[in-house]
């Protein structure tokens, strides 16, 4: 487990190279820049240095779109292994003119020809309306006292505004539901006009003008309106038939072309937030470090007139810069990056959880749900739902480790579908050995606390905050005491006897209590060093402080007995899911009533009891576990990637804050 060291870099060179580089940068996707300000500390230097020019090729990029949206076609894949070379500007706008001069023209009239078949076919549904309610209607428009608005919305939209049309007078009339999209009336007293135009703004209405409508009720009938709507349905086919026979005939030489043009638009990407000083460029950003040597290599190769100007991590962090956080785990332990991530990102000061996580999420997970036949359940339904989409992968990996551990603990407990007679168990049988079940409990709880401590101490001891590591209430004198104040309980419902007399145990107590609570001033005569450098709470705070951490101890232990609370939950859950399936079985059709209530009460408990099971195993991790050591607030690595919103192809890393 770990965070990635990263390195601030500033890359100063000719203006004519800067493309050459930022595609060095963009092969391998691990450069995110940044403005020049958050690392160039010269500022007269700032100062004289012009911000560079929006991205010119995302016009040309939209433009050369349109070819294949024309044709109806899917965009083709861009491929970072067909990049020969740069393409330079005047090249791009000029083949840009050459490729889709003829079908700019084609795309236009055919949005003209949409947009005028959409007027014609809220007349045709028009006219078809007031033939079916033309009295209602027709009164309406002809009173003074009522607005009447036609027009569509998308389904999802017309299904907010009939939750928000109760709140005004308001009456609407669907008409007809068509491509995901609602036509309808909507009915209003006048004087509330504003109050009902806001509302229909708000679900962004297209709205049609009555009046125009009207005239076509008096040009013709509903049959006229319908012919010609047929025939802008045969003109739009007919352009978009033309641009497929154009885009075949030539589609050889457009692939390469926008993939020319995409990787330009990439590499403009990345280097946007440059500055120009004269003749020269400059772009700043984040690398991680075990990728500066490559860095350096080619620019001494390839690009020996830019200079590489570089500064560790650790100097950026001293001077107080946000640096971005790049984690870089084994896949096992990257699936829970994003458990750790639903808390917060690690900033880069401090440890990666995820490793802890992984291994104490299952482990918690198959304690309070362990059970031979719903552990497999539950990898199938992990397996069913990343297969239909339904799911992420991350999530559905980490719903089969789950279950994977609900399995083993399901042979350690003995129990098969909440029954703990089929096997015998390997560990303790839940409903029969309660007692030892909640000792286990306590003692994960203390283990896990500890750690937790453990790993604040380390954290301390690498930013050289002797004092907290020491003194602290999350430091070695606050661990010392919470062993003092835990084991001894534990010991006792345990049945053993404690090696320490109570009145030595109570003095142990009270003496690490106190140095906890005068930590500041030990801190201050054994580290003065420290001391100097360190603001110091108030008396009182410090006071308040220690005590929160002494209650905390008592509760977040205490907490911990949920994992025994749960597990006798689940077996007593099985047990009334094969009572209730029992009292069925002697009435008529009883085998079948008692084979369905099984089915259905056990997907039952494996739904609803395993989200809450994984609720409380989320709680476990981010109050007891995180609380003892970990912050937070980390900002992403977010490099620029050859892939793009478009694109959906990623080159490089693959994710945000992960390698």
């Amino acid at each position: 487990m770990s965070i990635v060291r990263m390195s601030g870099v500033t890359l100063v060179g000719p203006r004519q190279s800067v493309e050459s580089v930022a595609l060095r940068l963009l092969a391998t996707g691990r450069f995110q820049p940044v403005p020049l300000d958050l690392l160039m500390t010269d500022r007269t230097t700032l100062s004289r240095v012009r911000p560079g020019r929006d991205n010119p090729y995302e016009e040309i990029l939209g433009q050369l779109r349109s070819v294949w949206d024309t044709a109806g076609e899917p965009l083709p894949q861009p491929d970072f292994g067909k990049v020969t070379g740069l393409l330079p500007l005047d090249d791009a706008r000029s083949g840009i003119r050459a490729t889709a001069e003829r079908l700019t023209l084609w795309e236009k009239r055919r949005q003209q020809l949409v947009e005028e078949m959409e007027e014609l076919q809220a007349a045709s549904l028009f006219v078809e309306s007031l033939s079916d309610t033309g009295s209602v209607v027709g009164g309406a428009l002809a009173a003074t006292t009522f607005d009447v608005f036609f027009g569509r919305v998308t389904e999802d939209n017309f299904a907010r505004l009939r939750e928000s049309a109760p709140l005004l007078p308001v009456v609407l009339v669907p008409v007809l539901r068509r491509e995901r999209r609602a036509w309808f009336f909507v009915f209003s007293p006048a004087s509330m006009r504003d109050q009902v135009t806001h509302m229909l703004d708000s679900v962004y209405m297209t709205r049609y003008d009555l009046a125009d409508l009207l005239v076509h009720t008096e040009e013709g009938r509903l049959e006229t309106l319908r012919h010609r709507i047929e025939n802008h349905k045969r003109a739009i086919g007919g352009l978009t038939r033309a641009a497929k026979e154009f885009l075949g005939r030539h589609r050889k030489e457009l692939d390469l072309f926008y993939n020319r043009v995409y990787c330009m638009q990439r590499v403009y990407e990345l280097c946007g937030r440059r500055g120009e000083l004269g003749d020269m460029f400059v772009v700043s950003g984040w690398l991680p470090e075990d990728a500066l040597p490559m860095l350096r290599e080619y620019l001494k190769e390839k690009a020996p007139d830019v200079i590489l100007l570089s500064e560790d991590g650790q100097a950026a962090d001293r001077s107080g810069r946000t640096i971005p956080t790049l984690l870089r785990n084994l896949p096992f332990v990257r699936w829970f990056q994003d458990i750790v991530a639903l808390y917060s990102l690690p900033s880069y000061r401090e440890t990666d959880p995820s490793l802890l996580v992984a291994l104490s999420f299952c482990f918690f997970f198959g304690f309070m749900f362990g059970d031979a036949g719903h552990g497999p359940m539950l990898i199938g339904a992990a397996a069913l739902l990343k297969r239909r989409g339904m799911m992420k992968p991350t999530f559905a990996h980490i719903l089969a480790l789950s279950g994977v551990s609900s399995f083993v603990f399901g042979l350690l407990y003995g129990s098969v579908f909440g029954s703990e007679n089929l096997l015998r168990p390997l560990w303790i049988s839940p409903m029969k050995d309660a007692n030892a079940l909640i000792v286990a409990a306590m003692a994960v709880g203390i283990i896990s606390l500890s750690v937790g401590i453990l790993v604040n101490i380390r954290i301390r001891y690498k930013r050289r905050e002797f004092g907290e590591m020491l003194f602290d209430g999350h430091g070695l004198a606050g661990l010392l005491l919470y062993w003092t104040m835990a084991l001894p309980v534990w010991a006792i419902l345990a049945g053993h006897p404690f090696p320490v007399s109570g009145t030595v145990v109570g003095g142990a107590i009270a003496a690490l209590f106190l140095v906890v609570l005068f930590g500041n001033v030990l801190s201050d005569f054994l580290v003065r060093r420290e001391a100097r450098k360190k603001h110091r709470e108030s008396p009182v705070v410090h006071t308040f402080s220690t005590l929160h951490h002494l209650l905390s101890f008592v509760s977040n232990t205490a907490s911990f007995m949920r994992l025994a609370a749960f597990a006798l939950n689940h077996a007593g859950l099985s047990m009334a899911v094969f009572m209730l399936a029992d009292m069925v079985q002697h009435l008529p059709g009883g085998i079948i009533a008692r084979l369905l209530i099984l089915i259905a009460g056990h997907i039952l408990i494996v739904s609803l009891e395993g989200l809450i099971v994984f609720i409380q195993t989320l709680r476990l991790e981010y109050y007891e576990f995180f609380g003892k050591f970990f912050s937070g607030g980390g900002r992403p690595f977010i490099p620029v990637t050859w892939s793009s919103p478009a694109s959906g192809k990623t080159v490089g890393t693959k994710g945000v804050g992960r390698s």
